[in-house]
């Protein structure tokens, strides 16, 4: 079976030249943080699963990703966006006491059925995708 490494977005000019293979909730929170005054000192960064990866482990997380050694999920928050035909869940996870981790994860056909559920229970009904300000962002960079 192949291994995937799941892509990690730092900046916004990174998650733009991805435009099209990423989600674009990706790279909207991309916009945000950086228009948040990113610094990878005090923040992470956002993870974006694709097809094929194995959300066990995620070394910025722990060796059972997206659970804790119980089996019972770790994260902070939940959503899910619909973007075009697919469903979207962002993922928010405390990685200390200041830092966090968003993951961007499809809902594919080979997302495992229990954290699907479990996803989908935690996120609630799909939202619309949030529409960005371009313009505001545009004139500031």
């Amino acid at each position: 079976m192949e291994v995937h490494q799941m892509i990690r977005l730092y900046s916004t000019s990174q998650s733009l030249a991805r435009r099209g293979h990423i989600p674009e909730l990706a790279i909207l929170r991309s916009q945000q943080f950086q228009d948040a005054g990113y610094s990878p000192e005090e923040h992470r960064h956002i993870i974006v699963r694709e097809a094929g990866d194995d959300l066990c482990p995620i070394p910025e997380i722990g060796p059972e990703g997206l659970y804790d050694l119980e089996g019972l999920p770790c994260f902070e928050l939940a959503e899910c966006f619909v973007e075009g035909d697919q469903l979207i869940y962002e993922v928010v996870i405390a990685t200390d006491s200041s830092k966090t981790v968003a993951l961007v994860i499809r809902d594919d056909p080979d997302l495992d059925p229990s954290l699907h559920t479990i996803l989908r229970h935690a996120a609630g009904a799909p939202q619309p995708l949030p529409q960005p300000d371009l313009r505001a962002w545009l004139e500031e960079h």
